[in-house]
């Protein structure tokens, strides 16, 4: 045999070898050990945390057995890993009936219609990488810096740390191409807020006042500044408005915010019979028209509101101080 011929044969018998090892020896998913908090990263020119995503982490959310993290580009954002399942999505016959109930003393859902969270019925969800809270106001400004797209007029009381809000699902969209992921399905809103769970009104639990840390809602806090206003009584965030992302308790897929603070545009088109035709394998709703979906409740939105099969609508081209949007990737 000719030496290069005998090199070749080497070659292809080491490939083979390796194939087969890592057949054998699948590579384990990266656990991030540990950290001690610390103190947020000061940005870098761009708007964008610093790479050393660690640290970054860490300040959100210590890393907890069993997780596993990433950060995206060109953002920055930090993203956990969902595993799929099946969970009972929209509102089973005893929710419903909570759900009306709430509604009956809320002024502002008297015209809400909550059927359309009916049937409820089995939902399949494929695994996914979640954004671990709303893209930020410096995220997004960031983005329309290297976009030369028109920052929107925020709220005085909005921080660069807090929630993207007046954006439109247009908008929500084009950050989501740039930054190369995907606006969040109604599917996947769900099964977040869940957490896991089967049966629970909210993300925390069934009790309608949240545990401490809960969640940027409608409360105390938010009463002392608008009287009259239905909220969930003895509940204190300590916010009147939006708080800064990733202020509170993650749920057990680890993901912050899921409840709260802004609504989160979603993917969906959205019509009231849409659980009646929808599949059962990830279902998308991609009929034709100009209404999407949003999930998840806002800083002033009510027990009514804040319930994990709720399900929000508005035209593309709104605009609103509670409306923000949370991303989402498909496995590697």
């Amino acid at each position: 045999m000719q030496p290069m011929a005998r090199r070749y044969l080497l070659l292809v018998l080491l490939g083979c070898g390796a194939a087969a090892w890592v057949r054998h020896h699948p590579a384990q998913p990266r656990v991030v050990a540990p950290l001690a908090p610390q103190a947020t990263p000061a940005p870098r020119a761009d708007g964008f945390p610093p790479p050393w995503w660690p640290a970054y982490l860490a300040h959100y959310l210590p890393p907890r057995e069993g997780l596993r993290y990433r950060l995206t580009t060109p953002d920055q954002m930090p993203q956990v890993w969902v595993a799929g399942g099946t969970f009972t999505m929209g509102s089973s016959a005893a929710e419903m009936q909570q759900a009306l109930r709430l509604r009956q003393h809320d002024a502002h859902a008297q015209t809400d219609d909550p059927t359309d969270e009916q049937p409820a019925r089995r939902a399949v969800v494929s695994g996914f990488w979640a954004d671990l809270h709303h893209v930020t106001v410096r995220r997004f400004r960031a983005f329309a810096k290297a976009t030369g797209s028109k920052m929107p007029t925020l709220p005085e009381w909005c921080g660069e740390d807090h929630p993207m809000m007046m954006v439109t699902w247009t908008e929500a969209a084009a950050y989501a191409r740039w930054a190369g992921r995907r606006l969040i399905t109604e599917a996947q809103h769900e099964y977040l807020g869940r957490g896991g769970h089967h049966g629970e009104l909210y993300p925390w639990t069934t009790a309608e006042t949240p545990a401490v840390g809960g969640g940027s809602v409608a409360d105390e806090a938010f009463l002392r500044r608008y009287p009259g206003r239905l909220i969930f009584k003895g509940y204190d965030d300590g916010f009147v408005f939006t708080a800064p992302s990733g202020s509170f308790r993650p749920n057990a897929y680890g993901v912050l915010d899921i409840g709260g603070n802004v609504w989160s545009w979603c993917r969906d088109l959205y019509d009231t019979d849409w659980y009646q035709r929808r599949p059962e394998r990830d279902p998308l709703n991609q009929r034709a028209g100009q209404v999407h979906s949003c999930r998840g409740g806002s800083y002033y939105r009510s027990p009514y509101d804040l319930r994990v099969a709720n399900r929000g609508h508005f035209t593309a081209a709104t605009r609103y101080n509670c409306l923000g949007f949370r991303l989402v990737s498909p496995p590697d």
